[in-house]
């Protein structure tokens, strides 16, 4: 197959005001698992702050399927984000039923 010369662009524009979705959309999987939702949500104090936390998207993955929990374990051990609660996030996320 021939590959083309061609260019390809991407105009890029400013977008409109974002809108979140309504609190209970927000980690929608993640909810699903309401034991584990409410003992994240003790964990992290409140539930704004586990939805402003990065391991939460992470785990509404795992819970979707998209990652799995190998995954989720190797990236808390590896990523700088989570250095500081480290041993805490990885004994939670080992311990939660998903």
């Amino acid at each position: 197959m021939e590959s083309e010369n061609r260019i390809i662009e991407t105009i890029i524009i400013q977008s409109g005001r974002f809108t979140p979705a309504e609190n209970w959309h927000q980690k929608y999987f993640l909810r699903q698992a309401s034991r584990s939702w409410n003992e994240l949500v003790d964990y992290f104090g409140d539930e704004a702050a586990l939805l402003r936390s990065t391991i939460a998207a992470k785990l509404n993955a795992l819970v979707k399927g998209y990652l799995t929990k190998a995954e989720v374990i190797h990236m808390i051990k590896e990523d700088d984000l989570f250095s500081s609660e480290r041993e805490e996030l990885l004994a939670l996320v080992t311990r939660l039923k998903w």
